[in-house]
């Protein structure tokens, strides 16, 4: 009879989901339930429905002299702003994909697929973030039947900084910035899905064309 019993609770141990499981199976039913909510909509299947212009609409004038708080709240305006753009580009084409806005993942579902990784605030140390602490936020992620399109914005206007040299510093910091914050999400992609084909890229939907060669960087620091 006991032997029985420790057989029995032997066989159900084998069983036993471990937290990572249980994990998986919930963003799945969540995914399942987001599209349950939304999949009837005409493709593309925009997350969210619309942008949130909400907390931005006509807050600042342009033309008026700010304080330096609500400088980089105009920043963070213009920046949501230049997403819209995006946003709204993407909504016109006509295909069969998802475009989620904003995804934000945490360390701890990084960590889940990605594994043990260099932290992104001390260089060359393991991250050792919490687990539900925000790991990254990607601006747009484009899911299609076996692929992805990771795009992050960079909102650089003509006006913005100076000319010459300092322009082109800024231009390819901006993009250098943009491929750290991709890669991670790739990354995540690649580890959910080893068999999707990942495209990645940099908008800058106020970039004028007559600073085109001002924005130079090699060939490594594209890939």
């Amino acid at each position: 009879m006991n032997k029985h019993k420790k057989d029995v609770a032997s066989s159900s141990g084998k069983h036993k989901k471990t937290p990572e499981q249980k994990r998986i199976e919930k963003l799945e039913e969540d995914g399942k339930e987001v599209y349950k909510n939304l999949g009837t909509y005409s493709p593309p299947l925009m997350i969210p429905q619309a942008p949130n212009l909400s907390n931005y609409i006509d807050k600042y004038d342009k033309d008026s002299q700010l304080s330096k708080s609500n400088l980089a709240s105009q920043q963070r305006q213009q920046d949501y702003e230049a997403e819209v753009e995006v946003y709204r580009g993407l909504e016109r084409v006509n295909g069969d994909f998802i475009v989620i806005q904003g995804l934000k993942y945490t360390h701890g579902d990084y960590t889940m697929f990605v594994g043990e990784h260099l932290s992104k605030r001390k260089a060359g140390e393991v991250c050792k973030m919490k687990n539900k602490e925000t790991e990254e936020e990607c601006d747009f992620v484009v899911i299609g039947e076996n692929y992805a399109i990771v795009i992050e914005v960079k909102n650089v206007g003509c006006k913005d900084r100076a000319q010459g040299v300092e322009k082109a510093e800024y231009l390819n910091k901006t993009f250098k910035d943009s491929v750290d914050q991709r890669s991670r999400t790739v990354k995540l992609i690649t580890g959910i899905s080893k068999e999707a084909a990942v495209l990645q890229f940099t908008a800058y939907p106020y970039l004028s064309h007559q600073f085109k060669n001002h924005f130079q960087v090699t060939e490594s620091e594209l890939s």
